[in-house]
């Protein structure tokens, strides 16, 4: 499975404290160890001891694509069409500390356009994505972590947590890549457009005063609405 360790929405790949006591104080490794390196993460369990399909479904282990028709159901309002409830999942602690996943950085999913000398992102183009998932950070399971009775625990999110370390280690990838590094070496141009950024801030405001070419009828807007 492929872990997107950036992006908008929920995701339920957190990176831990770095705090072993209070994890400690907090959880029972009750299968593998404690996550440490930037190639290892742990599974968290929920408070009552279970995996929740919601995290199945972030890992890979139930169909992503299920979740989102669901999601977009329930938003549409046709969520009566789709069957919600709970999974029937066959899932061991062994299968946890099978799982392996790899890790992209945002900076992985651009391309280059060599005529304009801007950058294209490329995470709708499958081929793409799949050569960049080849190179990608490996992340393994090496622990299941369940919260302890004495606490009410807090500190980690249900899901997969992985290690500080990988943080630093995606900081690094980003840093020494060529589309970052081409920013910082030209910071007055837009290395996504190839224009600069003065240029960038021109148009926009051209096209704001394209609001001047239009003229608003003030009273008939007050007689159509009361505020």
């Amino acid at each position: 499975a492929t872990a997107g360790m950036t992006g908008g929405g929920m995701s339920v790949f957190n990176e831990m404290i770095d705090d072993r006591e209070l994890l400690d104080s907090q959880y029972d490794v009750v299968a593998g160890r404690w996550a440490t390196a930037a190639d290892e993460c742990v599974l968290v369990l929920t408070q009552s001891g279970r995996i929740s399909d919601y995290t199945l479904y972030g890992i890979g282990v139930l169909d992503p694509a299920e979740l989102t028709e669901m999601v977009t159901s329930a938003m549409s309002g046709t969520a009566g069409e789709t069957e919600i409830g709970e999974k029937d999942v066959d899932f061991t602690y062994d299968d946890a500390l099978a799982l392996d996943f790899r890790v992209l950085s945002p900076s992985d999913l651009y391309r280059k356009n060599v005529e304009t000398g801007g950058w294209t992102d490329m995470s709708s183009d499958a081929d793409f994505v799949a050569q960049a998932v080849e190179n990608g950070l490996d992340l393994h399971v090496v622990g299941v972590v369940r919260p302890n009775e004495s606490s009410d625990a807090k500190a980690l999110s249900a899901g997969i947590a992985y290690t500080p370390a990988l943080t630093q280690e995606l900081m690094e990838r980003a840093a020494d890549s060529e589309i970052v590094q081409q920013q910082l070496a030209n910071p007055e141009v837009d290395v996504f457009t190839g224009k600069s950024f003065d240029t960038l801030q021109e148009e926009a405001r051209q096209g704001v005063d394209l609001g001047s070419l239009f003229s608003v009828d003030e009273d008939g807007l007050r007689s159509a609405f009361s505020f």
